[in-house]
C-alpha cells in the first residue's frame, strides 16, 4: 500500500513539474521560480511571531523530507518564512506562536504548492505575501 500512494505522490509531483502550460495556453509559473531569491538566515534564539499565513507539510517526513512554509510577523513588525520539517499541523492566520531556531538541512526539502487559479485572471499565481517574502529561515514552531 505504501509503494502504490508513494507511486501516485511521485507521478503527481512528475506532472505538476512538468507542466509549463495550461489547456488555455497560460504559462505556469513554477513555484520555485521565487525560491531561488529567498534570503537564507537563522534565528539567534526562540522568538515569538504572528502568523500571517500557514501551509502545513504536504506529508509526513520518512524517505523524504517535508516542510511546512509559513510567514509571520515579530513584534517589532519583521515580516519572514518559516520553513518547519515535518509540521502537517493547521495553524490559523492571527495565532501567535513560538518560534524555535532551527539549521538548515543539508539535504532537499519538499514544499507545499504555493499557487492557485486566479478566479479573476484564470491564470496560475503565488500567494502575493508569499512572492514579497524574501527573508527566510528554518525553525521548529510550537502552538501551545
Amino acid at each position: 500500500m505504501k509503494i502504490i500512494i508513494l507511486l501516485i505522490f511521485l507521478l503527481n509531483c512528475g506532472i505538476g513539474f512538468a507542466q509549463n502550460e495550461f489547456p488555455s495556453g497560460q504559462k505556469n509559473e513554477t513555484f520555485s521560480s521565487y525560491d531561488k531569491d529567498w534570503e537564507f538566515f537563522e534565528l539567534d534564539e526562540p522568538i515569538e511571531a504572528r502568523i500571517l499565513m500557514h501551509l502545513p507539510s504536504s506529508g509526513l517526513c520518512g524517505n523524504l523530507a517535508f516542510a511546512s512554509v509559513s510567514i509571520v510577523q515579530t513584534k517589532d513588525e519583521k515580516i519572514f518564512r518559516i520553513l518547519d520539517l515535518c509540521n502537517t499541523k493547521d495553524i490559523p492566520e492571527n495565532k501567535i506562536v513560538k518560534i524555535i531556531p532551527t539549521k538548515k538541512p543539508e539535504f532537499s526539502v519538499l514544499l507545499p504548492a504555493r499557487n492557485f487559479i486566479n478566479p479573476k485572471t484564470g491564470k496560475v499565481e503565488q500567494f502575493e505575501l508569499d512572492k514579497k517574502t524574501l527573508k527566510t529561515t528554518y525553525g521548529h514552531i510550537e502552538t501551545e
